[in-house]
Parts: C-alpha cells; structure tokens; sequence
C-alpha cells in the first residue's frame, strides 16, 4: 500500500474512493473479467488507467504510461491479499470490521448474490431461530448504502434478500433504516 500511495498516487486514490477497485482492477488486467463486467463506478476509474482496443472498447491492457504499475501489480500478485482494504488504507479498523471482521464482506458478498442463506450464515442465524439484532439490521442498512455502486443486477439481488429477510428485522428497525 506505502509503495501504490507514492509511485502510484493517481490508482492508490482510487483504491481509497474505492476499495475494491484494487480487486476488480486486477481481475481485470490479470484475470479473464472484461471491463465492462465490472460496476459502473469502477469502470469510471478503470477509464484512466486501460487502453482502447480496436473497436473502440477499453481493453485489459493498461495504457504506455501505466505498465510500471502492471508490472509492479504483476510482481506482487502472489501475495495474500486482505478481502477488505479499508482497515489498511486507513491503517485502523472501523466498527463494522472491528465487530464482524471478513464476515462483512462474505455478508456483502451473499446480499449481492442473491443468497438469502448465505447471509443468515454470515450474522451465524443459520443454526437458530433469531431474528436479526439492531446490529445486524445496521449492517445491512450500511451494505446498503453502498449498493448505488453496483451493478444492476446486483442491487435487484440484494433487494431480494432484503425483502425475503423483512420478516427478520428487529422491532426497532425504524430507527435503522
């Protein structure tokens, strides 16, 4: 992160408006996602940084004056990557890590999916009958908030969850959402 923030000030701002933007980047420029796959805001950023193809589409290849940092996300690509950068980018953790950890992200993850059960797993509620705790209707109203930066088949998903799940929210959801 010390080496993106000063020889790459420009992708290192990005990862900082967002995160995965570090993730979806490289599934891109080493993976076999094509740009377009990606949300909308992350193509935006994508923009800067990809070169045109012939017909006119933003390739996976990077733009001549950004093969440095190619080639140095090449030379780091084996390393273990935390899911979930914010904590590192702000060298601290917020409250939703602090209290869920990675669980945030695989809750996300199963919200934008489509996963109904996967996010019950992710609040551990698969093995009992509780409902949702004020805490975890504040996640998900969180999660939420950041849905604007997906595409739309994602938020149609998470909506689905978030409607199949209404049945699980605490009495005092008003104050939540």
């Amino acid at each position: 992160m010390c080496v993106l923030r000063v020889d790459f000030p420009d992708f290192y701002e990005c990862v900082q408006l967002r995160p995965e933007f570090f993730h979806e980047f490289r599934s891109v420029v080493f993976g076999t996602e094509e740009p377009e796959s990606q949300a909308p805001v992350a193509q935006d950023m994508m923009k800067t940084f990809l070169a045109k193809g012939g017909d006119g589409k933003f390739s996976s290849d990077v733009k001549p004056e950004y093969r440095r940092l190619r080639q140095y996300l090449a030379g780091v690509q084996d390393l273990r990557w935390s899911k979930r950068l914010q904590p590192l980018l702000r060298l601290a953790e917020d409250p939703v890590t602090r209290q869920y950890g990675d669980r945030a992200t695989a809750i996300l993850d199963a919200l934008v999916s489509g996963d109904t059960q996967g996010v019950l797993e992710g609040f551990g509620r698969d093995l009992d009958e509780k409902g949702l705790s004020e805490d975890d209707a504040t996640l998900l109203g969180d999660l939420t908030d950041t849905l604007s930066q997906e595409t739309a088949a994602r938020r149609i998903s998470a909506s689905r969850v978030l409607a199949a799940l209404a049945t699980e929210y605490p009495k005092t959801v008003d104050a939540v959402f």
